[in-house]
């Protein structure tokens, strides 16, 4: 049987999980910056306000602040002040988790139409795990070890409360997300919604279970933290990318649709008439007003005047809309 306390094998498994951090670390910074046009359509004003925007951009910068972190850690040839640079490290890393876990409050929320207790029992999850978070950055001090040049934490395992209880919140919200799609799987938000819960329920189970494994085994220092990194890496980028995903959406089906007139029915066929907003009954009704002003008779007058007349109409829609 392996001994991972050989100084020798530790060492060839500090090395694997140098390489690992390497790995990841760089296709975080790929992900982030390949995709930091969103942002920048806030700041230019392309795309409407959302104060979500904050949770979310505090979210990637965060991880991106964790990824920078874990970059120099592993570049240092001498001692340092381990305690400053692994506080930074944790608190990086805990608040983009706790950002992440808050998003998927949102959802849950806007799923349940704030239903009260739903509202209260996921927060209650959140702040919970948040404690304990701060517990662990606490009570958990850092040293320089020569042999590995690296800082590492003296005791990691007093961590695994908070391992623990990460893994069981996300759980929690994933389920609390997944009841309240299966009402709403008729609709094709809601089939998307639903979608997504599962493919984040299978993300969290691959992100947030080796961790805890690992610390419960207590095999070695690098495997103790060898998937937290990672495991923090792909959940950013999950909970992101379906952030982005979902807006995109909203975004789509907001869009005005631009009419054309049927000819044979004299109705508008490029509105959605199924829509009971304002904005919707408003164009319908410019349509119908442009129309039965600009109508003719077809056996009094020369082919050229329908085509005038449709465009004429199509004109009046156009202006009453941009109003």
């Amino acid at each position: 049987m392996v001994n991972y306390r050989d100084p020798a094998v530790e060492r060839a498994d500090f090395y694997v999980f140098v390489k690992l951090i390497h790995v990841v670390d760089g296709v975080y910074l790929w992900e982030y910056f390949s995709t930091l046009w969103y942002e920048w359509s806030f700041i230019t004003r392309k795309q409407p306000y959302r104060w979500s925007i904050w949770i979310y951009a505090g979210t990637r910068l965060t991880t991106l602040m964790n990824v920078l972190t874990n970059l120099i850690g592993l570049s240092l040839e001498k001692a340092v002040a381990c305690q400053p640079w692994f506080d930074f490290q944790y608190i990086t890393a805990y608040t983009a988790l706790a950002l992440g876990s808050f998003i998927m409050i949102l959802r849950i929320n806007a799923i349940w139409d704030g239903h009260r207790w739903v509202l209260v029992a996921s927060i209650g999850a959140w702040l919970t795990n948040i404690v304990l978070m701060i517990r662990s950055l606490i009570i958990t001090p850092a040293y320089w070890k020569p042999a590995l040049l690296i800082c590492a934490p003296d005791d990691i395992r007093k961590g695994l409360a908070n391992i623990t209880s990460t893994l069981c919140s996300e759980l929690f919200l994933l389920l609390v997300m997944i009841a309240g799609l299966v009402r709403q799987r008729d609709h094709y938000i809601g089939r998307l919604l639903f979608k997504q819960g599962l493919i984040w329920f299978v993300v969290a189970v691959v992100a947030e279970v080796p961790p805890a494994v690992l610390l419960y085994l207590n095999l070695s220092d690098p495997w103790n933290v060898m998937f937290q990194t990672p495991g923090l890496i792909i959940m950013t980028i999950c909970v992101t990318r379906m952030h982005r995903g979902l807006n995109a959406i909203r975004d789509h089906q907001a869009a005005p649709k631009i009419p054309e007139v049927n000819l044979s029915s004299g109705a508008p066929t490029g509105i959605d008439i199924s829509s009971n907003s304002d904005r919707s009954i408003e164009l319908q009704t410019a349509v119908r007003v442009a129309m039965s002003s600009h109508s003719w008779q077809p056996s009094d007058t020369s082919d050229d005047t329908p085509r005038k007349s449709t465009s004429t109409a199509v004109a009046g829609f156009r202006g009453s809309s941009a109003v």
